[in-house]
């Protein structure tokens, strides 16, 4: 059986694993009867919310949801700084171990998105339209890679905007203009 490093929550009769695992603590309650009575420590089971983990905590018979993520860092990192979020390192909110939490920002969740070949931006190769998007092609205000658009179709869009144009016809004006930038003219 593997120790695991436990912190208290504080404000609560709870602890966390550097791992993530909660439990409460053993404590003493009194019976309706008025006997005291002994009750052993238990690990709580998780609930998956449909992005992360949680667990319920109750104090003073109030009930408390709370991301284990979010548990793990205020205990073995600190308090949330002021305009932060909990972010895991490699984008997997099943791993809540310490070594894998960090407190970001919603930039630092995107790039971390990028960096781990998670974002649907990033791994575009091509628009809807069919052009390829890279090189000069990229639309050059946003050569952020979670931001891509094809300068081609953008092109194409503003010319299309002066007057009316269906969509055929936005087709071969952006397929116009991306051969054009294709070949440097």
């Amino acid at each position: 059986m593997t120790l695991h490093n436990h912190k208290k929550i504080d404000g609560f009769d709870y602890e966390v694993s550097e791992y993530g695992e909660v439990r409460s603590l053993p404590r003493t309650i009194i019976r309706s009867n008025g006997r005291p009575q002994a009750v052993a420590a238990k690990v709580l089971k998780p609930r998956w919310n449909g992005g992360h983990w949680q667990v319920v905590l109750y104090r003073d018979k109030n009930r408390c949801v709370r991301f284990v993520h979010h548990l793990v860092l205020e205990a073995f990192v600190g308090p949330r700084p002021d305009g932060m979020m909990g972010l895991h390192l490699d984008d997997d909110p099943n791993n809540n171990d310490h070594l894998n939490l960090y407190w970001g920002t919603m930039q630092d969740n995107a790039l971390d998105r990028v960096r781990n070949g998670k974002d649907h931006n990033a791994n575009k190769t091509h628009c809807r339209r069919g052009h390829l998007l890279s090189g000069d092609n990229l639309a050059p205000w946003c050569k952020n890679p979670n931001h891509r658009h094809c300068l081609s179709c953008n092109r194409a869009n503003t010319l299309s905007s002066y007057y009316e144009g269906d969509e055929n016809h936005r087709q071969q004006l952006s397929d116009w203009y991306f051969q054009n930038i294709m070949q440097g003219v």
